[in-house]
């Protein structure tokens, strides 16, 4: 019988049977998955009289009924009683041939589907030739630079191929059109004379609504921002790939990777809603910050120091002091912006003979942003020490231990530069703690490594309670005002 020839109408009228529509379905999506007579079958919740049909067709008992929970077959009413049937493509395939039609289950296949089946060996074929045309017809159009990207994503040498192919396999219209964006922009930078790089970067979003029309579009978060990115790490960071980037550590951490690559390639992203604020922080006199800071400090008042405010202060150790400060100078973090009002307030509340400069204070509003980060490392290269006090959860310890390992395992010389202020077993220990640690949080302790205190996971997993920094403040308060 001819692949695609009609069945006979008797066997058509057979197959209409019920029973058979569902099997044949699932023996269609076996076929169209292997490409072969092969594997098996799982069929639920067939009727009584779709059971009868088929096992007429096999000739033999193919199911035992399933009845509601708790209930006895022979107590249940044949209207309510489901069965289900697990049955090898070849035992159907046997079946067929051995009735009076003679007839494959692949010939049965093709004449009920006809063109509508399409064999996974089939559809890798067609998909890997629509790929290889979008990347040639795309390269086409692409500058020279943009095909050197393209043909490493072909090559799968760029973090681009699992970005794009996993785009591609979902949509290949709105691949093309991702990709072409992608390519636009990359000539755009190209074309940029070397002095611009002398000029202020490129915003993102700007760049992004020039090349696109939205300025979200380039957003690391989205799929063509990852592909962006990922073009950039090729073009502007040889050897470091996306996932080096997206693997930074903590997520802070990893926007502060993110940023890098955009200041490499001339652009930059939002540096105002990235802030950390600050207390009694004094800046050196000739720097921009230093009558913003001293003013401040003079009339009692926190600074909300954003990405842009710090743009200018040193990010290495060659490159000069910001901040007037003494070596070894103490300054005090906190994750809760309540406590460091609290802290404050109390300051305030002395008489003002008595108010004297204690240390800096520094909230981080929960994690730590880039502009903290950017702080705190330009503090540490000041000299200063870090003493961070937080929550006794799942998110204060994963503050405490980013603190420790950046600072304290991560090449900075010398002494400690961050210790646990009030974050140890004994503080613990003793306060006052009625909140439930959720499981999820649990887990996530139970598998900390704390290095300043080994026991403190355990008995916060065993006591099982959050202890908060608000019920700690007293205690705060009086290392804060007699720090030296």
């Amino acid at each position: 019988m001819d692949a695609f020839a009609p069945l006979p109408p008797d066997l058509c009228r057979y197959l209409r049977q019920p029973g058979f529509p569902p099997l044949l379905e699932a023996a269609r999506r076996r076929f169209e998955s292997l490409g072969r007579i092969g594997g098996s079958l799982r069929l639920d919740k067939l009727t009584g009289e779709q059971l009868d049909c088929l096992n007429g067709f096999f000739g033999r008992q193919i199911a035992s009924p399933h009845c509601p929970a708790g209930a006895v077959s022979s107590q249940v009413a044949p209207e309510v009683l489901t069965f289900t049937v697990s049955v090898r493509m070849t035992e159907i395939d046997q079946a067929l041939r051995q009735s009076r039609w003679q007839i494959t289950l692949e010939e049965v296949l093709y004449s009920l589907y006809g063109q509508q089946l399409e064999l996974r060996p089939q559809r890798r074929q067609k998909n890997r030739q629509a790929w290889q045309t979008l990347i040639e017809r795309v390269k086409a159009q692409a500058s020279p630079a943009a095909q050197a990207w393209i043909d490493a994503v072909a090559d799968r040498r760029s973090g681009g191929y699992r970005i794009l192919k996993s785009a591609f396999d979902g949509n290949p219209a709105d691949t093309e059109a991702q990709l072409l964006a992608v390519t636009r922009a990359i000539a755009r930078l190209d074309r940029r004379s070397p002095s611009a790089h002398t000029l202020p970067a490129e915003r993102l979003p700007i760049f992004a609504a020039q090349i696109t029309g939205d300025p979200h579009a380039f957003d690391r978060a989205t799929p063509l921002g990852r592909l962006f990115s990922s073009a950039l790490a090729y073009l502007f960071r040889p050897g470091e790939s996306l996932d080096d980037v997206d693997s930074s550590g903590d997520a802070s951490e990893s926007a502060e990777a993110h940023r890098a690559l955009l200041r490499a390639a001339g652009l930059d992203g939002d540096d105002i809603s990235s802030f950390v604020t600050v207390f009694g922080l004094p800046a050196m006199g000739g720097t921009p910050l230093h009558p913003l800071m001293e003013a401040a400090t003079g009339a009692g008042e926190p600074l909300n120091l954003t990405l842009r405010n710090l743009r200018h202060i040193p990010t290495t150790l060659t490159s000069g002091q910001h901040w007037d400060v003494p070596e070894g100078q103490p300054v005090y973090l906190v994750e809760n912006p309540a406590v460091f009002s609290g802290l404050l307030d109390r300051w305030l509340h002395l008489p003002p003979a008595s108010r004297r400069h204690k240390g800096p204070l520094i909230c981080t509003s929960g994690q730590l942003s880039l502009a903290a980060l950017l702080l705190l490392d330009s503090l540490i290269h000041a000299g200063c020490r870090l003493f961070y006090s937080g929550d006794f959860d799942g998110k204060g310890l994963e503050i405490a231990l980013q603190l420790e390992r950046r600072y304290n395992a991560s090449g900075y010389s010398g002494a400690s530069l961050f210790q646990p202020w009030r974050f140890d077993c004994q503080t613990y220990q003793k306060a006052v703690k009625q909140v439930a640690l959720s499981e999820d949080q649990r887990r996530r302790v139970a598998e900390m490594t704390v290095p300043w205190d080994a026991q403190l996971p355990a008995i916060m997993v065993e006591t099982g309670l959050i202890a908060y920094q608000e019920n700690l403040i007293v205690d705060l308060i009086i290392d804060w005002l007699n720090a030296t």
